[in-house]
C-alpha cells in the first residue's frame, strides 16, 4: 500500500480503501482501476490524496467491521461539518444530539476489542475526523467501565465539540508533540507549554462559540462541564503544573483527555507520520499524571493494538507476525518467529525476560499487515495456541502452590 497525491492520480492505480458518497453508497470498491474518466469525480471529494494497492499486491481483507466504520464516517462527517457551520454562524446545532446516540448504540455496547482504523486528513477535514474518533474512543472507554447513560452520552457529545475553536491546521499545532522517535518526550515542556497556549486560546473561543456560559442552545450542560474542565485545566497557561493532574478531574474527562491524545498521536495527516498505537500507549503511560492508568488500561483492552497478523520488532533484532493476541496484556501475544522459525510466547515469565516487543509493524492506516488466511501458513489451529497457553498457566499455578509447600519438581 502507498500514498498518491490527488495532483499525481493515474488511470490504472486501484484503490486500497473503499469510496463511499456522503449517503453512505459504495462509489469505488477496494481494487477498483482508476481511469481518465472516474479520476476528476474523485478530485471533487477534496481527498489529499489516495491510498493505492502497489502494481502486484492483493487486495487487503477488511472485516464488516472496519467497512461499516468507513461508510459511517462517510455519512457522519458530513453532519458534524453542518454543526460546526451553524454553530459559528450563531445557530443551534441540528445533528449532534441524533449522532452522539448513534455513535453511542454503535461503539458504547463492543463485546470484543475493536480494530482503531485511522485515515488521511487534509486542512478540509482535519476537525470533522478528528472529532468523529475521538468521540468513538470515548464511547468504547465509557461502555468498558461501565458508566451510566447519561455519562456516556454527556463525554460522546462533548468529543463531538472539544476541538470547535481550533482552526483547520491543527495538525500543524501539534506537529511538535508527535515529532518523536525513540525518547517519549515530556508532557509540559517551554516548547509544548507555547503550543498549549495557542490551543487554550483557541478553545476559550470555541466555548463562546457554544454560548456556554448562557446555554440558549440547550446543549447538555454535563457535556459542556466535561469541555470546560478539560480544555480550561490542563491546557490553561497560567494553571500550576501540580493543579493539572488528572487526580482532580472528573472520570468523563479523563476520558476525553486519554481518548483525544491517542487520536492525535496516531492519526495520518500531511504534515507528520502517525505513531503505532503501542507507541502511543507508552506515552500514555509514561505521563499517566495526566492521562490516568486505569482509563489507559482500559484503552488497551477496548482497542486491538496488537491483533493477529501484526508484524512486529522485537529486542533482539528480530521479527515476527502475532499469531494470538494475548486478552490480559496485549504487549505478550503469542508470535512467530522470522529468524528462528519457531512459536514464542511473550507471557511466559523466562522468554519475556529476555524477549519483548519494541514496536508493531504497520500498514498506513495502522492495521495489521497480515491477514488470516495468511497467518494459517504458520499454524493450523490458532485455537491451539490459546490452549496450549492456558495449560502453561495452569502448570505454572500447579508448581507455585507445590513450591510454597517446599516441593520442587
Amino acid at each position: 500500500m502507498q500514498f498518491i497525491k490527488n495532483d499525481d492520480l493515474k488511470a490504472g492505480i486501484r484503490l486500497a480503501r473503499p469510496i463511499f458518497d456522503r449517503n453512505g453508497t459504495l462509489l469505488y470498491d477496494r481494487g477498483s482501476a482508476l481511469t481518465a474518466g472516474n479520476i476528476p469525480s474523485i478530485r471533487k471529494f477534496g481527498f489529499p490524496g489516495l491510498f493505492v494497492l502497489e502494481p502486484a499486491e492483493p487486495v487487503p481483507p477488511i472485516t464488516e467491521e472496519e467497512l461499516e466504520y468507513e461508510r459511517f464516517q462517510s455519512i457522519v462527517l458530513h453532519r458534524i461539518k453542518e454543526d460546526y457551520q451553524l454553530l459559528h454562524n450563531a445557530h443551534a446545532p441540528e445533528n449532534l444530539d441524533t449522532l452522539t446516540t448513534e455513535i453511542m448504540n454503535l461503539y458504547g455496547s463492543f463485546s470484543h476489542r475493536m480494530i482503531f482504523v485511522q485515515d488521511l486528513r487534509s486542512e478540509e477535514d482535519a476537525l470533522y475526523k478528528h472529532a468523529l474518533n475521538v468521540a468513538i474512543l470515548c464511547a468504547r472507554l465509557a461502555n468498558e467501565l461501565k458508566l451510566d447513560v447519561m455519562s456516556k452520552y454527556s463525554v460522546i457529545y462533548a468529543a463531538l465539540v472539544h476541538d470547535i475553536g481550533l482552526d483547520s491546521d491543527i495538525a500543524k499545532h501539534r506537529k511538535r508533540i508527535l515529532s518523536f522517535t525513540d525518547d517519549i518526550p515530556e508532557v509540559f515542556t517551554p516548547e509544548m507549554e507555547y503550543y498549549f497556549k495557542i490551543d487554550y486560546e483557541d478553545r476559550n473561543t470555541g466555548y463562546d462559540i457554544l454560548h456556554a456560559e448562557y446555554n440558549d442552545y440547550e446543549l447538555p450542560e454535563k457535556a459542556l462541564n466535561i469541555m470546560h474542565q478539560f480544555n480550561h485545566v490542563f491546557y490553561h497557561p497560567q494553571m500550576p503544573i501540580n493543579e493539572r493532574l488528572v487526580e482532580f478531574w472528573e472520570t468523563e474527562t479523563k476520558i476525553l483527555q486519554v481518548s483525544n491524545m491517542f487520536d492525535v498521536l496516531t492519526c495520518m495527516n500531511d504534515y507528520h507520520e502517525p505513531l503505532s498505537y503501542m507507541r502511543a500507549i507508552q506515552y500514555l503511560k509514561k505521563h499517566e499524571e495526566y492521562y490516568d492508568k486505569d482509563i489507559v488500561n482500559c484503552l488497551c483492552n477496548a482497542l486491538s493494538i496488537l491483533p493477529a497478523g501484526a508484524c512486529v520488532d522485537l529486542n533482539n533484532g528480530d521479527k515476527g507476525v502475532v499469531l494470538a493476541e494475548n486478552l490480559e496484556d496485549f504487549s505478550q501475544p503469542v508470535i512467530f518467529s522470522f529468524n528462528s522459525k519457531r512459536l514464542i510466547d511473550l507471557a511466559q515469565p523466562d522468554i519475556a525476560s529476555e524477549h519483548w516487543v519494541i514496536d508493531n509493524m504497520r500498514m498506513m492506516d495502522n492495521r495489521p499487515r497480515i491477514d488470516a488466511e495468511t497467518l494459517k501458513h504458520f499454524i493450523a489451529d490458532p485455537g491451539l495456541v490459546e490452549t496450549t497457553r492456558m495449560i502453561r498457566k495452569k502448570l505454572i499455578a500447579s508448581h507455585d502452590r507445590l513450591a510454597k509447600q517446599g516441593i520442587v519438581l
